[in-house]
């Protein structure tokens, strides 16, 4: 899920000709695989430390980047969320398939709920990066508020200890597992579109800002973000 995010990001960035160095999953510590990608035209580096997920390019690149109009700049940030919400589709489509009553009315009834969805997510793709990202970061961020300051507070965010420990009680057998594939790849990519960085969210509203503005909020929301990271971690062991 989470490569599929890192693809997302990867598979913009090459449609607007931005050169990417590597792509990596996990902390890139030995021992750890690498693998050339001839559709990227650079590395991919896999480690078993899978707590993060990463598309590197040069600073040149990214200084090219940040040269692109609002709309490009929102379409490779917000691509990896995208790639997760189609992933939880995909899920669902076998979910759908493994059903008992995959081909009652019920069933197909859902079924074309999901083509109906996936349609307008798969054409519409340029719509969600450009409109529905930026709004789903301002969505996010009340949403997390809420679970971070609201009644059940210290129930609302689980750290990556915290998933795995859902995970492994909750894969009895291979429905359960893509349940849970479902509700972590959207997870992720709910995560992500939070307005601050290191999230996607953070670089997408820097984006719509005007030039004058974006270090500034780049630095503010830059350390908000790193004590929210510090938190989630900190919080599975309290």
């Amino acid at each position: 899920m989470i490569f599929v995010h890192e693809l997302g990001h990867a598979y913009a960035m090459r449609r607007n000709n931005i050169p990417i160095e590597e792509i990596g999953l996990g902390v890139k510590f030995r021992p750890y695989i690498t693998i050339h990608s001839t559709f990227f035209d650079c590395p991919m580096y896999f480690s078993p430390w899978i707590v993060m997920g990463y598309v590197k390019s040069s600073e040149a690149a990214d200084a090219q980047m940040k040269t692109l109009g609002r709309r490009e700049q929102l379409s490779i940030y917000g691509s990896g969320i995208w790639a997760n919400v189609m992933y939880g589709l995909a899920a669902l489509y076998v979910l759908w398939f493994l059903g008992e009553q995959a081909f009652s009315l019920r069933g197909l009834l859902m079924l074309t709920a999901l083509v109906s969805v996936t349609a307008l997510l798969y054409w519409g793709k340029d719509f969600f990066t450009t409109y529905i990202f930026p709004m789903l970061s301002v969505g996010v961020l009340v949403l997390v508020g809420s679970m971070l300051f609201g009644p059940s507070a210290s129930e609302g965010v689980s750290g990556p200890v915290g998933i795995i420990s859902v995970v492994a009680d909750n894969s009895a057998n291979i429905q359960d597992v893509l349940r849970l594939s479902f509700a972590l790849s959207w997870s992720i990519g709910l995560l992500q579109a939070l307005p601050l960085l290191p999230f996607d969210g953070g670089h997408g509203i820097a984006a719509l800002l005007p030039r004058r503005f974006r270090r500034t909020y780049e630095v503010m929301t830059g350390y908000i973000g790193a004590l929210f990271i510090a938190w989630v971690f900190i919080s599975d062991f309290i």
